[in-house]
């Protein structure tokens, strides 16, 4: 009886791990299925317009694009989450200088922020931390 007792309470984290990783599925599922679903209806529903003139085309193909690159960042975020979440206990921490890392990511940003017309500015003291860089990198 004991060992009974014992089995299910060493299973209950196990199945509580388990039930929120089938959550986790559906409401990843759900997140990718919509806007997808969105996409193949305004283009079905297009398609079938005769009348739909080729500055109509355009605009609806550069509506579709957005959606579609909305879809991949969502796919690279859960694709970095599976990342963590498998390798979390093999992160490397070793001693990062802030003031490079955001020196690194500012050159990354800056043809993209240069576009959108924002000015960056960055007042950062050296500083070293101990920190996983590219996970840093990719947060900041």
């Amino acid at each position: 009886m004991a060992g009974y007792f014992l089995a299910g309470k060493t299973l209950r984290p196990i199945e509580n791990s388990l039930e929120e990783q089938k959550r986790f599925v559906a409401d990843a599922s759900h997140e990718l299925r919509t806007p997808l679903t969105a996409l193949r209806t305004s283009m079905e529903v297009s398609l079938r317009d005769p009348r739909m003139s080729l500055a109509e085309a355009k605009k609806l193909i550069k509506s579709d694009l957005e959606e579609v690159e909305g879809l991949q960042s969502l796919s690279d975020k859960l694709l970095t989450l599976a990342h963590y979440q498998s390798n979390g206990h093999n992160l490397i921490f070793k001693e990062v200088d802030i003031a490079k890392v955001i020196e690194k990511v500012t050159r990354k940003v800056s043809p993209l922020a240069k576009e959108k017309g924002i000015d960056l500015k960055k007042e950062v003291k050296s500083q070293s931390l101990l920190a996983n860089e590219e996970g840093l990198e990719e947060m900041l």
